[in-house]
């Protein structure tokens, strides 16, 4: 499957194409990796249930079945649930949906503070840390960055644009052209996008 196409659809359009990103995403589970069907249904529902945004996990998701040549069971898990810590949900119900003792440690080292989201300081410890992780977390970060880059621009704080985009180009950078050159290309697009529409808004 051509990423570029859904990239460009997306930016032309200005938001996700939810629906059909769940449906394209659930079809491709059922053909490649049904146990996992049932699970994001499952936390699909729990999320919902609980008034939190399932779309983000499920778009992260799908664009690394779309990016990743190598995927496999436990990447398209903790693309589901790279988000469940931030969320601050229970592991209980990590456990109930049955996943893997590893795979949880691995989700932790995705977690961000929220109280410290902005301080300098603790992005660089946050970014030297995650540097020695797998390849595989390294990776879902990147493509969680990716789908966020994509709504930056309804964020009406431009301080946080800015703090955003250093971010990206600071840490994000680096770390997916030494993962995916491809990925880092898309990243980098998106980069370029937001720092128009931010130029756009001085003149």
């Amino acid at each position: 499957m051509n990423f570029e196409k859904e990239f460009s659809s997306r930016l032309k359009l200005k938001k996700p194409k939810n629906r059909y990103i769940k449906k394209k995403f659930e079809s491709f589970l059922k053909n490649r990796f049904k146990s996992i069907f049932l699970i994001h249904k499952n936390y699909t529902k729990f999320l919902t249930k609980n008034k939190k945004n399932f779309y983000h996990p499920t778009r992260v998701a799908y664009y690394l079945s779309i990016l990743d040549k190598k995927i496999n069971k436990d990447k398209i898990i903790m693309a589901i649930f790279h988000n469940f810590y931030e969320l601050k949900i229970k592991d209980k119900i990590i456990e109930d949906l049955g996943i893997k003792k590893n795979l949880k440690i691995k989700l932790k080292k995705l977690e961000i503070e929220r109280e410290k989201r902005w301080n300098k300081k603790y992005l660089k410890k946050y970014y030297n840390r995650l540097d020695s992780t797998s390849k595989d977390v390294k990776l879902i970060k990147c493509i969680d960055k990716l789908d966020n880059l994509f709504n930056l621009f309804k964020n009406p704080n431009k301080k946080i644009k800015i703090d955003y985009l250093w971010e990206i180009k600071k840490y994000i950078f680096p770390l997916s052209l030494n993962l995916s050159p491809e990925l880092y290309f898309y990243i980098k697009r998106l980069y370029n996008y937001n720092i128009e529409l931010l130029n756009e808004n001085r003149s």
